[in-house]
């Protein structure tokens, strides 16, 4: 994964965006279980009283807004560097994935990825900003809110206007 988003970070502008979120459509989804990181966004209780169609088009819309999120940070290179520090078995079938991006002026930021094997080998189902800032909890947070005030088209509608933004801000990149 993170020798793909090197690829990615070095011919960025070769690539644009459109050419990075192709790259990384694969990527993204041959590593993250992105189905499995939906659940978790919605929780348990919420994901249950949706139908068969509400399910797959809120999969098929957080599934577009993680690309289009990847391919609009990763847009460009200055010597950045992944490294692997620590894997942890956290209990049958889920290990945490300890990593660091060195930016090219030195700072490090920490990068953990929540894995678990599933039937066709280990995927990511969650991300922890600087080591510990859940990218899931943080996005339940904020869509239990909108499911409340504005009901599952309008969380639809929220998540395509960020997709949205997303692709207007890297525009030229």
């Amino acid at each position: 994964f993170h020798a793909d988003l090197l690829g990615v970070m070095k011919n960025a502008k070769t690539l644009g965006y459109r050419g990075r979120l192709a790259v990384l459509t694969t990527t993204i989804q041959d590593v993250f279980h992105l189905p499995a990181m939906t659940r978790l966004v919605a929780g348990r209780s919420r994901w249950k009283s949706f139908s068969q169609a509400q399910k797959r088009a809120f999969i098929d819309a957080f599934s577009t807004m993680i690309r289009a999120t990847y391919a609009r940070r990763f847009d460009g290179y200055s010597g950045e560097r992944f490294d692997t520090l620590q894997t942890v078995p956290v209990r049958s079938k889920t290990m945490l994935v300890k990593t660091s991006l060195t930016t090219g002026a030195g700072e490090v930021i920490r990068l953990n990825y929540l894995l678990r094997r599933f039937r066709g080998g280990w995927r990511v189902i969650e991300v922890y900003l600087k080591g510990t800032i859940s990218e899931l909890a943080t996005k339940r947070s904020e869509y239990s809110s909108v499911l409340r005030r504005e009901g599952f088209e309008g969380l639809l509608a929220r998540i395509r206007d960020k997709v949205a933004s997303l692709e207007a801000s890297a525009a030229g990149n």
